[in-house]
């Protein structure tokens, strides 16, 4: 059962604090000219409206950790909103956007968000978390699981997970590309890239309930283009320019048989049956 819904990120709040992070950060950056997610609109809608699907399921206050943090943007925000939360990566990414292959590249990046938000960051494998048992009341893995190699370990890192909430916690799995998705399909085509490894909902569900948690909710979105294939930052000025017209044919094709088709998928596991 849900709690009741007590905190959201409103979208003027949300966008001016990315655009912050995003100011903050870009000039911190190995290559600060790559194409940047947080420039488009589109990508920061979607991921603002994930962020508060999962808020639906938060108490107001509590201790909440992100594995695969990257750049560290989604724990300043629940930090910000009032959470405790501990962001952790690898130190390096993996197939990352940002392509960056040096170990220290977070450095000067989680400094500058924990100076200004007050979040804790921390190099630290997601297979053995260093945290004790019952530690955190939620953890967010955005943009993760898909990354993970060999892909058995999906199923330990949800255990470490499952080991380190509290009893009734719960976890959120997002930005996961499906097979079906005809974005990464187009781009492998027209040779943009895509993601090696996509995931079924069906199967992120099964290891999630072999791990030993119970799904709570799942979803698909991302139906319309989070950028467009365009030099330099014209792409993200272009879709933010469609972005009002883009939102309503995303919510549209949800309510369409199309939807099987999104981009990706989300979902919220509970530890415990309560």
């Amino acid at each position: 059962m849900r709690t009741t819904k007590t905190k959201q990120m409103p979208f003027f709040w949300f966008n001016t604090e990315i655009k912050l992070i995003n100011q903050m950060i870009r000039p911190l950056l190995p290559d600060p000219t790559i194409r940047f997610d947080l420039d488009s609109l589109v990508w920061r809608e979607k991921v603002r409206e994930t962020l508060n699907a999962f808020l639906n399921y938060l108490p107001q206050t509590g201790k909440g950790l992100e594995i695969g943090c990257g750049k560290g943007h989604i724990t300043a925000l629940f930090q910000k909103l009032g959470y405790t939360i501990i962001g952790t990566d690898l130190p390096i990414t993996i197939d990352e956007a940002m392509g960056f292959r040096h170990p220290l590249w977070q450095e000067p990046v989680w400094q500058a968000i924990s100076k200004r938000y007050g979040a804790k960051f921390q190099i630290a494998d997601a297979t053995k978390l260093p945290f004790k048992d019952g530690s955190f009341d939620f953890v967010l893995a955005n943009a993760v699981i898909e990354h993970v190699r060999p892909q058995r370990l999906v199923g330990k890192i949800f255990k470490e997970v499952l080991r380190v909430l509290k009893p009734g916690g719960f976890l959120l799995i997002s930005e996961t590309p499906q097979p079906t998705s005809y974005s990464e399909w187009l781009g492998g085509q027209l040779g943009y890239g895509e993601h090696e490894i996509k995931i079924a909902g069906e199967q992120v569900t099964k290891i999630l309930i072999d791990s030993g948690f119970r799904v709570v909710y799942h979803d698909q979105y991302d139906l319309v283009p989070t950028q467009l294939p365009l030099p330099g930052r014209l792409g993200h000025w272009s879709v933010n320019l469609l972005f009002p017209f883009l939102e309503v044919v995303e919510h549209l094709l949800r309510l369409t048989p199309l939807r099987r088709f999104a981009h990706h998928t989300r979902t919220v596991a509970k530890k415990g049956n309560g």
